[in-house]
C-alpha cells in the first residue's frame, strides 16, 4: 500500500468520522461516542446486507484487501493506541477519580485477582482434560 493509498484511507475514516458526527449532532442527539459506534455498526450492517445482495460488487474482498495490506494489528496497537489512550485521558474528571479512589481501586485489584483465578482454574482445568500434567 503507497503514501497515498494511506492518505486516502485516512482521509476517508476521518471525513467519515466527521458526516457521522454531524449525523449523529443533527439528528440522533446520542452522546458523541455512543452515536459514532451506533451509526458505524448500521454503516457496517448495511454494508454487509449490499454485499449479501450483490456479490459481483466484491465489496467483501476489496475490504478484507485492504485489511491484510494495513496491517491491522501494527497500525492499532503501534500506531492508533497512544492517540486513543490520550483521548480517553481528556474525558477523565480528575476530582471526580479522586473521590471515588477507593471504590475504583478496590474494583480494579478484586477484578484483576478473580480475573487471573478464573483464567488459571480454567486453563488447568483445559489441560487436565486434555491430558497434560501441568
Amino acid at each position: 500500500m503507497g503514501i497515498e493509498s494511506v492518505l486516502q484511507l485516512a482521509t476517508l475514516l476521518v471525513t467519515g468520522a466527521a458526516a457521522f458526527g454531524y449525523l449523529n449532532h443533527r439528528w440522533l442527539k446520542l452522546p458523541h461516542s455512543i452515536g459514532l459506534v451506533l451509526i458505524a455498526l448500521l454503516t457496517s450492517l448495511a454494508a454487509l446486507a449490499v454485499d449479501s445482495l450483490i456479490p459481483s460488487l466484491g465489496f467483501r474482498a476489496a475490504v478484507h484487501g485492504v485489511l491484510l495490506e494495513i496491517g491491522l494489528y501494527e497500525t492499532l496497537m503501534k500506531g492508533m493506541l497512544g492517540f486513543l489512550l490520550f483521548a480517553g485521558a481528556l474525558h477523565v474528571d480528575l476530582a471526580d477519580l479522586l473521590n471515588r479512589r477507593w471504590a475504583i481501586s478496590m474494583l480494579a485489584t478484586v477484578g484483576t485477582l478473580a480475573s487471573t483465578l478464573i483464567v488459571g482454574a480454567l486453563t488447568y482445568v483445559g489441560w487436565h482434560a486434555l491430558g497434560f500434567d501441568v
